[in-house]
């Protein structure tokens, strides 16, 4: 699981991430407590190590955006 700034709520950039066909599991799905807002869970199936380290700088962009919005 990994975890991103308290401010940071996963699913504000899911939209998004799905246009680029990445996708994972909101951190709310782990917890009963409502805990996990700033959470993810990502899998990977076969990617390349290429698409892997792609498919986080994707992710990274999505957040940074979300989080610049924040501020």
């Amino acid at each position: 699981m990994d975890k991103g700034p308290a401010r940071l709520e996963t699913d504000k950039p899911l939209q998004d991430d799905i246009e680029h066909c990445i996708v994972y599991v909101l951190g709310t799905a782990f917890h009963s407590n409502g805990l996990g807002r700033s959470e993810l869970h990502l899998s990977f199936g076969l990617p390349s190590v290429d698409e892997v380290r792609d498919s986080a700088r994707i992710l990274g962009q999505s957040f940074t955006k979300v989080l610049a919005q924040t501020n």
